[in-house]
């Protein structure tokens, strides 16, 4: 294990210190004293010596020593010069902050540029500040470095990288290791044997998500469907096609009649035709006695029921052809935007980093190779998490795109269904509105005086004459014949009209319990994805708690808090470190912050296989510091005036 102490610091002019030598010999101690006598300091030059930093990371601080006003005390050039001791071997870092002044022609006085910073490493000069960064790598990772010298820097960290840090300690749990430690996770195997868990999350997420749209989607689809089934009222279908087959033989009965008048047999013809005039002059007393307006109540009956269906299913086309017009551009509208997805995603696959970034913008000086990476980690940083959210853009757009085209040939099968229904209907109106104009309904008086009635006893008397008379009149038996085989023709028409919107009723309820059946589908997939989401969410905290448990037997008085339970029963990912179930962030004193980041530090020193020195800033508020393999400098304020050093062991 790499071990450095810190034998000796010097600081010259650094900040509020003008001279002072902090000899340690690669002990432990204790620098006290009143506040404003520069213990923090102390802290501030070891890290300014070795990143141009202080101890709060902050890169932009006063290191020259200012007067009462705030203003820099010119001449006065901070040097701090440490001697570490790495593995017994002595080492001497020196960093000095030098002004630059040059007289300009034509000027009496000096200007002042731009400070310069020189390095030292054993006394000999670095030629360059990489030179002197490199070397400072080679003893100890900066990044490490701070987590190893403060106890308050890894509890400062963005929850994520203290995560990953902490992950990286023990072994990786894998996907059999969770499933078999809680039962409840047995079938959730299959899930995970192409995708990794939190791929298989988005995957659910994004299927119930689609699901919820289709389940919505559907209610509105089964009040259509329900809505567009016609009244069929009592109307029975085994009875109306009995009557059309009586009314078939009738009007093939009267056909047969017509033919043998064209053959011949007038007398007898007129004969049988005078009987039936007979009798339709008494059924003609009897319906009108019963209703002057029968035929016609029941023809426009029949026309307004005809309406009505035509009016519900053109309007259901309506809808269809307005969802497909609106589906088709929706499609439209995502494969562009997948086209400028792709580019966008060829477009950042293709940039890099410019090296020219790695010089100032406004002197051309080579900027510091930390800052130079760090720009670089950013570039690659921003552009890897800008690809990564147009990779999750296109996936929900594709999967938006195949969801619309599915729709798109629902819609137009379920329009080229509606066509001919509507076209049957149409025709079905204009026969009616015929039949009624051919209705003269304004002579409501005593059958008596009915045309139809005069015209039933002149055509009596004329086939009496005709009879006597032994004259034949075939044209007319034709055409009486004719009438007669339009007037069935109309009745079988109705009665077809009749079975029709019976077809078409039981067409819509076919459609109805098939959308119900799908929608059945629907909820049960929905209910099975939502047991994934429970199972995945399950293994997540299944997962983070055995990864717990092997991290904080690592640590003797930290114990870390990897999840939150939310109150839905989701995971929430958190990483803060606490003591006796306190949280450090939050309600923690200052004496057990301290306590706890030493823990941290012994274990990271352990894993990363280095001791560093660790300042304590604030220590007085500590009873007692937990023992630790690494050199120790309590910073404690007390009312002495000038610092006081005490070494240990």
């Amino acid at each position: 294990m790499k071990k450095i102490l810190i034998n000796t610091i010097t600081y010259e002019n650094f900040k509020g210190l003008s001279s002072y030598t902090l000899n340690l010999a690669g002990k432990n101690a204790i620098v006290s004293g009143r506040n404003a006598l520069g213990k923090t300091t102390l802290f501030d030059g070891f890290y300014w010596l070795l990143f141009g930093k202080d101890s709060t990371e902050n890169a932009k601080f006063d290191v020259k020593p200012v007067d009462s006003d705030g203003l820099e005390i010119l001449g006065k050039e901070p040097v701090v010069e440490a001697v570490l001791l790495i593995d017994g071997n002595e080492v001497t870092l020196r960093r000095e902050l030098r002004e630059t002044w040059s007289t300009v022609r034509g000027r009496v006085e000096a200007e002042r540029k731009s400070d310069t910073t020189k390095y030292y490493i054993n006394g000999v000069p670095c030629k360059t500040q990489k030179e002197y960064q490199e070397f400072i790598g080679t003893i100890i990772d900066e990044n490490i470095f701070k987590m190893l010298t403060n106890p308050f820097t890894f509890n400062g960290l963005h929850w994520k990288e203290k995560r990953d840090i902490l992950m990286s300690l023990v072994l990786d749990v894998s996907d059999d290791d969770v499933i078999a430690s809680n039962e409840a996770l047995a079938d959730l195997g299959h899930l995970l044997t192409n995708h990794t868990a939190d791929d298989q999350k988005a995957i659910v997420k994004a299927k119930l998500k689609e699901l919820k749209k289709d389940i919505d989607g559907m209610t509105v689809r089964l009040d259509e469907a329900e809505r567009a089934i016609p009244n069929t009222g009592d109307l029975n279908e085994s009875e109306l096609k009995g009557s059309l087959q009586r009314l078939n033989k009738k009007l093939d009965k009267l056909k047969e009649e017509q033919i043998q008048i064209e053959n011949g047999g007038a007398t007898v013809q007129l004969q049988s035709k005078l009987d039936e005039i007979q009798h339709e002059m008494n059924a003609l007393k009897i319906k009108q006695a019963q209703s002057n307006h029968l035929a016609v109540s029941n023809l426009k009956n029949a026309l307004n029921d005809s309406r009505d269906s035509a009016r519900t299913v053109e309007r259901n086309l309506d809808q269809v052809i307005y969802k497909l017009h609106d589906k088709e551009n929706l499609l439209q509208k995502k494969a562009n935007q997948r086209k400028e997805l792709l580019d966008n995603y060829r477009t950042k696959m293709d940039q890099t980093f410019d090296e020219h970034r790695s010089s100032c913008a406004m002197c051309g000086q080579e900027l510091p190779a930390d800052q130079v990476e760090k720009m670089k980690e950013e570039f690659n940083l921003k552009k890897a998490n800008e690809i990564e959210g147009i990779l999750s853009s296109g996936k929900e757009i594709k999967s938006e795109i195949d969801a619309t085209a599915v729709e798109i040939e629902e819609l137009k099968k379920e329009r080229e269904e509606i066509l001919p229904v509507i076209e049957n209907m149409r025709n079905r109106i204009d026969e009616l509105e015929k039949e009624i104009s051919c209705v003269d309904v304004t002579n409501q008086t005593d059958f008596s005086e009915l045309p139809e009635y005069q015209r039933l006893v002149d055509d009596s008397l004329a086939l009496r004459s005709k009879i006597y008379n032994d004259k034949e009149s075939k044209a007319e038996l034709i055409q009486d014949s004719v009438n007669k085989q339009k007037e069935v023709t109309f009745e079988i028409s109705q009665v077809n009209e009749l079975l029709s919107k019976i077809s078409v009723a039981v067409q819509q309820r076919n459609r109805l319990e098939e959308l119900k059946k799908k929608h059945v589908d629907l909820v049960n997939t929905y209910n099975e994805f939502q047991g994934y989401e429970y199972l995945l969410e399950e293994y997540t905290r299944t997962r983070v708690k055995l990864m717990e448990e092997q991290i904080n037997a690592k640590f003797k008085y930290a114990q870390f808090k990897l999840f939150n339970l939310q109150k839905n029963g989701g995971v929430e990912e958190v990483c803060e470190a606490t003591y006796k179930g306190v949280a450090f962030s939050r309600n923690l004193n200052n004496a057990a912050r301290i306590n706890v980041g030493l823990d941290i530090i012994n274990t990271l020193s352990d894993a990363y296989n280095v001791l560093a020195p660790i300042f304590v800033d604030n220590a007085e508020s500590v009873n007692n510091l937990i023992s630790t393999k690494s050199q120790i400098i309590s910073l404690v304020v007390s009312n002495d005036t000038e610092l006081e050093l005490a070494l240990g062991n």
